[in-house]
Parts: C-alpha cells; sequence; structure tokens
C-alpha cells in the first residue's frame, strides 16, 4: 500500500487520517473524519498553542448524530477539551491556548461550528404508530 504525505507547513497531513509535528503533539496521530474540519479551523490560528490528539474509542451506539462537547481543562490550564462523537466512535482532543487568550471565546467558537456541522442520524427512525408491514400481494 501506498500512502500520499502532503506537506502543509509543519504539519504533516496523511490520506489516513493522521496528524503530527507542527502544533500536533503527542504519540496519538490518527483522527477521526467528523473532526477533520474542526482541526483544520484550529490550526491555522496562532491562539492555539498546542493540539493533543486522544485516542479512538468506541462506544458501541452506532448511528448517533454527530456531536461536539466543551469543557475548559482543570488544573488551571489554559485551555479546553473537545469532545466529537459520530456513530459508535468519539475522541478528545485538548487544545492549549497562548496566554491572554480568552477560553469564552474560543469555546463560543467552537460550539457554533459543531452547530453548524451536525450531520444527519445514521438509521432511519419510523414515527409513532408507523410498524414494519408486509405491503400485500
Amino acid at each position: 500500500m501506498c500512502y500520499v504525505v502532503l506537506q502543509k507547513g509543519r504539519s504533516r497531513i496523511t490520506t489516513k487520517k493522521h496528524r503530527s509535528g507542527g502544533k500536533y503533539t503527542g504519540s496519538h496521530t490518527t483522527v477521526i473524519g467528523e473532526a477533520l474540519p474542526l482541526l483544520k479551523l484550529v490550526e491555522r490560528h496562532e491562539d492555539i498553542k498546542k493540539i493533543s490528539i486522544g485516542v479512538i474509542k468506541n462506544t458501541g451506539r452506532p448511528g448517533s448524530p454527530l456531536r461536539f462537547s466543551v469543557r475548559i481543562l482543570e488544573n488551571d490550564i489554559h485551555g479546553f477539551r473537545v469532545t466529537v462523537s459520530k456513530g459508535g466512535v468519539h475522541q478528545i482532543f485538548r487544545l492549549y491556548l497562548a496566554p491572554k487568550t480568552s477560553i469564552e471565546d474560543w469555546i463560543s467558537k467552537v460550539e457554533v461550528f459543531g452547530e453548524t456541522k451536525h450531520g444527519k442520524r445514521g438509521k432511519h427512525v419510523r414515527g409513532k404508530g408507523q410498524k414494519n408491514r408486509r405491503k400485500p400481494y
């Protein structure tokens, strides 16, 4: 197998949804596809100093809609974490900010971004009163 590696600035982008170098830190480089637009948004801003990619976890609930959950990091660390979940998987990203950057502004940006990027539900959900009925032949 051959994978194409693109060099963009100091970050490496491969066709297998990997991120490394530049602002990306940590040993995990694989990213779920639904998080790529968010990462493209935050990696080009100078307010974000470091992006830490978490492990991809299986939640076992296939078909769930795209969700972004944002929380401030604990222990007086200047940053926030974003949980991206879609289908049966979720992944946590920790974003560290420059010292004089407003955390609240960035949290609102990411929440608005998440609301505009919501996907459709994966499976067809029937309305009330509808049952599996066979068509008469």
